[in-house]
């Protein structure tokens, strides 16, 4: 499971990275130089405020779970602040109908299946298979990750099933609507569990966590919030700046190897042995 989550991490890094050196080469786009990289480090920034001395523990915390809203909100206002480029910088497409709901292209929601020939659906059972051994694969090391011991859940296992249930109506869904298929999991299912638990550094600086809360109300409202806002206020997300959105990415994907044993025990080969840290995998 630590091999999936570090490879999924390695891709946010790596899709992350490939867009800003597409954008160097061809254009030489100094402002999505800028706002990628003015996302990424203010996100760090913000996120590490957790090990601040100022104000109480609790509002040190709720700020950096934070971290990545604060960053994009503060940035993509900062890329209306420069005179005569704030229309030149290129931002997330998205429909301009003005309807609810409006796809970017103007099509149809439902995808008419119908004039596929019966052939051509029988030989699409063979990467739908493959597709499916991936799919439940990625569940099943997301659920491994999330419920592992140091997470200090109570319920455990069960939720493979829920996880698994909820990812085949997703992908029922994004097919008949044309849309691309997700992994429910990774990372932001262990990342989930962690802005939800207690947490303290111990003495090493890891972040530790004392108590879970679990609760699916979060993911729930989370999501919810979510599809309201591509719904409902498409306008708003159309102003987020592509070299935000990639500086996110490149955030999220190094953020989930912070607490990846694999990348910790790789790190080991460039660190003086007397400065290991006590872990069970070097005793």
């Amino acid at each position: 499971e630590e091999i999936l989550a570090l490879m999924v991490s390695f891709v946010f890094i790596y899709n992350a990275i490939e867009s800003l050196v597409y954008e160097v080469d061809s254009t030489y786009d100094l402002a999505f130089v800028s706002l990628f990289l003015g996302t990424f480090l203010l996100c760090n920034l913000v996120n590490s405020f957790r090990k601040s001395r100022y104000v109480t523990r609790e509002l040190r915390a709720f700020i950096s779970n934070l971290a990545p809203a604060l960053s994009i909100c503060i940035v993509t206002g900062l890329s209306y602040c420069v005179p005569n480029r704030s229309d030149q910088i290129q931002r997330t497409k998205m429909s301009q109908e003005g309807r609810p709901f409006a796809t970017t292209t103007g099509r149809p929601w439902l995808v008419d299946g119908s004039g596929i020939i019966w052939q051509s659906k029988l030989l699409c059972c063979v990467p739908g298979f493959l597709v499916s051994v991936l799919f439940m694969t990625e569940a099943s090391i997301g659920m491994l990750l999330t419920v592992r011991p140091e997470m200090k859940l109570r319920k455990g296992s069960p939720y493979l099933h829920w996880d698994t249930f909820l990812q085949g109506l997703m992908v029922i869904g994004c097919s008949l609507f044309g849309l691309p298929w997700c992994m429910v999991s990774l990372p932001h299912s262990p990342m989930n569990v962690e802005v939800l638990a207690d947490t303290a550094d111990d003495d090493q600086g890891n972040k530790m966590i004392l108590r879970s809360r679990e609760t699916r109300w979060t993911a729930f409202l989370s999501h919810a919030a979510m599809l309201c806002l591509v719904g409902f206020a498409s306008s708003w997300i159309a102003l987020i700046p592509i070299g935000v959105a990639f500086g996110f990415l490149l955030y999220m994907g190094t953020e989930s190897l912070s607490d990846n044993d694999l990348f910790e025990r790789f790190q080991l080969f460039f660190t003086d042995p007397s400065l290991y840290p006590p872990s069970h995998y070097v005793r």
